[in-house]
C-alpha cells in the first residue's frame, strides 16, 4: 500500500474544520479518484507526548492506494481541485508526505 500523507500543523491563527472535511473533502478525494483510492482517512491531533502538551498536527489525512501508480495516475491529476477545496476547511498550509506501507502487525 501507499499512503499520501496531508499533515497540518498548529497555527497560533489556524482553524481546522473537521466537519467539513469529513462530510465534504473526503468524498471529493474519492469521487475524483474512484476505483484507484483505497481509502481515505482523517485523524485529529489531541496531544504531544507528555499529557497537556500540544499535538505536533492538528490534522493528518492519509489517502491510501493499492499502488503507486495508482496513487500517481489517480491522485496527481486532480490535486489542483483538490488543493482549491482547502480553504474552505483551513488556512493552513499542510506538509506533504509519500510512504509504502512496509510492514503490519495487530495486537491480540
Amino acid at each position: 500500500m501507499f499512503n499520501f500523507h496531508v499533515m497540518y500543523p498548529p497555527l497560533e491563527e489556524g482553524h481546522f474544520d473537521y466537519d467539513y472535511y469529513v462530510e465534504r473533502h473526503i468524498p471529493l478525494v474519492l469521487g475524483l479518484m474512484g476505483s484507484r483510492c483505497h481509502s481515505v482517512t482523517l485523524d485529529k491531533g489531541v496531544s504531544g507526548m507528555r499529557s497537556g502538551s500540544a499535538p505536533a498536527f492538528v490534522a493528518h489525512a492519509i489517502v491510501t492506494c493499492a499502488t503507486m501508480e495508482d496513487l500517481t495516475e489517480g491522485l496527481f491529476p486532480h490535486l489542483p481541485t483538490i488543493s482549491a477545496d482547502i480553504p474552505k476547511f483551513t488556512n493552513i498550509k499542510p506538509l506533504i508526505w509519500i510512504s509504502e506501507r512496509v510492514g503490519s502487525k495487530t495486537g491480540v
